[in-house]
């Protein structure tokens, strides 16, 4: 997201999307479906004309569905700082149709030269020729598809749950309740169970609020009430943090009678605990935060770089000097 402009935003893999699993995230300002994508029949689409202050985009570029999802959710979060690049993008197309949208973005040099950076040249194939090719048709067969893949994104705006599938001339609005993300999550079950029992190639990401940024705010405020409850007791009493250790049960020291203490000091060390227990959590979710992203980072590299000019060099070297039969174990 950042690579987009995109300020304290991430995009994260969910793998259930109960409320014990959205409790750990930010605010959630959209989620994305990938699936195999089958036709559906006529009658099955719930659409409504776009709303003017609905971003939507039409699907009309090869290979650009992720990119299209993730658009169809950045440019509808007013809250977002998306950058001068895509707030550039987003003011000029509002204007026009989803169709128009969509043909843009084919000449929206920014985005297009971030997302050829994330497909090696084996993976831009026409893939999603065939896909959109099929879309235009009216199937009987709905399964007439097998192995073509698609993302749509949900999002809550006007009060609303919005399914934006590219594929789709307008935007599906869903229900109108405040609590959205309980309300699409049946959709996407719905649609999971539409397919045969072994069919398992789902994926749901969230893009959600970074939290980095709130957990350092957290830990700063933590860490200035910590200094001054230690300021103040060591006014009330200097040897407070002996006081304090020898009630640890991993101390030697022999644990000093609580009756010495003022209401006043027992108070604050009973404040001063529970503050370092907050801050000691909390830089643990930062150092978790960020092994993730230093993951994410390599894992980018690797994902960027194309290994193709490598592995044909290779074989051409094992085919000259004759290595295939004798790593295979041949004649």
């Amino acid at each position: 997201m950042c690579t987009l402009g995109v300020k304290d935003a991430q995009v994260q893999e969910l793998y259930s999307i109960d409320e014990d699993s959205m409790r750990d995230l930010g605010k959630i300002y959209g989620l994305i479906f990938l699936f195999r994508w089958k036709a559906e029949r006529e009658e099955e689409e719930v659409e409504v004309s776009c709303p003017e202050n609905v971003w939507f985009a039409n699907q009309v570029v090869d290979n650009a569905c992720a990119s299209l999802a993730i658009l169809n959710i950045v440019l509808n979060c007013p809250q977002l700082d998306i950058g001068e690049h895509l707030r550039s993008f987003q003011q000029f197309t509002f204007p026009l149709p989803p169709t128009e949208r969509g043909y843009t973005i084919k000449n929206f040099d920014f985005l297009r030269s971030i997302h050829n950076q994330y497909g090696r040249k084996t993976e831009m194939m026409a893939q999603d020729i065939a896909l959109m090719e099929a879309s235009t048709k009216r199937l009987t067969d709905v399964d007439e598809l097998s192995e073509d893949f698609h993302f749509i994104a949900y999002i809550h705006k006007n009060d609303a749950l919005w399914e934006l599938d590219g594929l789709k001339k307008n935007p599906t609005r869903a229900c109108t309740e405040d609590n959205w993300v309980s309300h699409a999550a049946p959709r996407i079950q719905q649609r999971m169970e539409a397919y045969q029992a072994d069919e398992i190639r789902f994926n749901l990401l969230a893009v959600d609020e970074l939290c980095t940024p709130n957990w350092q705010k957290e830990e700063f405020l933590a860490l200035e009430e910590i200094q001054a409850i230690e300021k103040k007791l060591d006014e009330l009493h200097p040897e407070w943090r002996i006081v304090l250790n020898s009630r640890s049960e991993l101390s030697d020291i022999p644990p000093i009678k609580i009756e010495l203490l003022s209401p006043e000091i027992e108070e604050l060390l009973s404040q001063y605990q529970p503050k370092k227990t907050q801050v000691g959590k909390t830089r643990a979710k930062i150092q978790q935060e960020k092994d993730r992203l230093v993951r994410f980072s390599e894992y980018a590299i690797r994902k960027k770089h194309d290994y193709t000019p490598f592995l044909r060099r290779l074989l051409t070297i094992m085919h000259n000097k004759r290595s295939f039969r004798e790593r295979l174990g041949g004649d």
